[in-house]
């Protein structure tokens, strides 16, 4: 057989291999190839035959499928640091802080005590301070010692990541 009918054959049955793979047709009955013809192929993946016909096509040199790599997930950096228990007129305040990618994303009281219902403010004054991202917001009216004990230990936190 000639040269240039050897790979029209093979074109041709890498083609009708590849139409069948996608067609569910059974794959060991069309591994002996079209009837007359002397080529076999054996099909291992989908990408593997689109290779081979890709590589007869262009006349280039047909290469083994490549397991697909999973990319690398970086993860996230995470810093806490404790701030310095204030002692204040109404009671003692110590929070810790966490930030992960430089970005403040939780404040725990270590301690905290307030007289005269001043414990209200806490849950106000972490909200603040996330939502601004450090000690830099206003007062709370009425609670104007707790607020200023908060930011100290607060910026006392930040202040070591």
């Amino acid at each position: 057989m000639r040269k240039s009918a050897q790979i029209v054959s093979s074109v041709l049955s890498l083609g009708v291999l590849a139409l069948s793979y996608k067609a569910g047709i059974d794959q060991a009955a069309l591994a002996a190839g079209p009837v007359g013809s002397s080529s076999t192929a054996t099909i291992q993946t989908s990408s593997f035959i689109k290779n081979q016909t890709t590589a007869v096509k262009t006349g280039a040199t047909p290469t083994t499928p490549t397991t697909p790599t999973t990319p690398t997930v970086a993860k996230p950096l995470i810093k806490t640091a404790t701030g310095t228990l204030v002692n204040y007129a109404f009671g003692q305040v110590q929070v810790k802080v966490t930030k992960t990618d430089g970005k403040l994303t939780a404040i725990t009281y270590v301690k905290s005590t307030a007289s005269n219902s001043r414990m209200a403010a806490f849950p106000f004054l972490v909200k603040y301070a996330l939502q601004y991202q450090g000690a830099n917001f206003g007062n709370l009216g009425g609670a104007t010692y707790t607020t200023n004990a908060f930011k100290q230990s607060l910026a006392g936190a930040l202040a070591k990541i």
